[in-house]
């Protein structure tokens, strides 16, 4: 009990003083053949990461070196992982994640490790040019081992910490019938709407933990469906001509914002003039119009509210503009609130 006792004193003393280290090793389908401990700062605390490539046990392409591009899922070669992270992080405890997936918490070590990993891995992209290099999320790995050292003494024994893990069903979940039909409908559709492919684009990358790029997804979902339902819902009133018109930007006095502030004869003169130009409608007043038209099951106010969700920190994302907001949560409530947007318009 007195060596218990003295040796968390020491523990509790040393992370205190901030000299242990968490040590996180795992395995990763990308090779990165990289021979160097490489040593960084992420979120102002010191990482130091050593590369091993391995084979892939399942694989029968042997040989002492790996493929030189796209071998994206580790089919030949892979990466084992030795990160060291210069912080305390209790192996018990779990975080809250934000997917569409089953999962919703995932042990802190783990998620830590994955984010450093993942700020390394844009670097490293961008200096090799190995585009196919997958960024790393918790699926992808399903388990690691856990150790804290102080003064390089190792504390405690290593720990094998499985991660979320998968749901098995019992037995495979084949297509039922109904699903079956809309499958074939869509096989005879030579395009489908983009939208659809963007939103399932979207919560990919939530997955994956690339926020900028589910923040891009989404936005480009619902202007692609908006510009679709509003182009359905202005046809009815306007006709199919005027409604196209209108949302090219085409000036339409009928339907010009200007039409408060100026005649027929006054507007057309200036369209004539180059004084007035095409000019796409910005979404809020594609919305109002569309509302006017056919009113919703929720107010104006509610659906602005919506779609702000939807559009939060698109600019500041697409310009690079330095976001210091939680984008995880940013990208989740854009992607649900795009899912609600589309229920109701």
């Amino acid at each position: 009990m007195k060596d218990e006792i003295n040796s968390k004193k020491l523990f509790f003393d040393t992370i205190k003083h901030k000299d242990v280290k968490t040590i996180i090793d795992f395995e990763i389908p990308s090779p990165l053949p990289i021979n160097n401990q490489i040593t960084f700062k992420f979120n102002g605390i010191e990482h130091v990461l050593n590369i091993e490539v391995v084979g892939n046990p399942a694989s029968n392409i042997k040989g002492t070196g790996i493929p030189l591009i796209e071998d994206k899922y580790g089919l030949v070669k892979r990466s084992k992982i030795n990160l060291t992270i210069s912080k305390f992080i209790d192996s018990d405890e779990w975080v809250e994640i934000k997917t569409f997936s089953d999962i919703k918490f995932i042990p802190k070590a783990f998620l830590e490790a994955i984010n450093a990993l993942n700020y390394f891995i844009e670097r490293y992209k961008i200096v090799t040019g190995d585009y196919w290099v997958d960024k790393v999320f918790f699926k992808m790995i399903p388990h690691f081992i856990y150790e804290v050292k102080i003064d390089n003494q190792r504390f405690g024994d290593r720990i094998g910490i499985y991660g979320p893990g998968f749901s098995i069903s019992p037995r495979i979940p084949y297509l039922n019938d109904t699903a079956m039909a809309r499958l074939n409908n869509y096989l005879e559709k030579e395009e489908i709407p983009l939208w659809k492919l963007l939103l399932l684009d979207a919560k990919d990358y939530l997955l994956q933990k690339d926020y900028r790029e589910a923040i891009y997804a989404i936005n480009g979902a619902f202007e692609n469906f908006l510009m679709i339902k509003a182009r359905e819902k202005l046809s009815k009133a306007w006709g199919q001509e005027n409604a196209i018109e209108y949302l090219d930007g085409n000036p339409i006095y009928e339907y010009h914002i200007l039409k408060e502030y100026m005649d027929e004869e006054t507007f057309q003169k200036a369209v004539k003039d180059g004084k007035i130009r095409t000019n796409i409608p910005p979404t809020g007043q594609i919305l109002k119009e569309c509302y006017n038209i056919d009113p919703l099951t929720i107010s104006r106010t509610q659906l602005d509210r919506l779609v702000k969700k939807i559009r939060k920190n698109r600019n500041d994302v697409i310009h690079g503009v330095k976001i210091d907001d939680d984008l995880e949560t940013i990208s989740f409530e854009a992607i649900k609130s795009f899912e609600d947007f589309i229920k109701i318009f």
